[in-house]
């Protein structure tokens, strides 16, 4: 599956919870960032999974980085 299957598929709700884990969250993330400008695949990835983990009654789990090199790109 190339980068833009992948971000359909997942902006899709497609994949499965059990079929989504660390290794596929990272590949996801370099998929927006090249298919995107950095800020846009930051606030899209971000955006999508929200409403995926929303979607499975995990909201909670998700939260904004923290780290400085973040916010560094957030207000650039």
């Amino acid at each position: 599956m190339n980068n833009q299957e992948l971000i359909h598929q997942f902006e899709s709700d497609a994949i499965p919870a059990d079929g989504f884990h660390h290794a596929d969250h990272v590949r996801l993330a370099f998929a927006y960032l090249s298919q995107y400008p950095p800020l846009q695949a930051l606030d899209k990835f971000s955006t999508a999974l929200k409403r995926y983990a929303a979607a499975r009654g995990k909201s909670q789990l998700y939260h904004e980085p923290t780290h400085p090199q973040s916010a560094d790109l957030r207000h650039t």
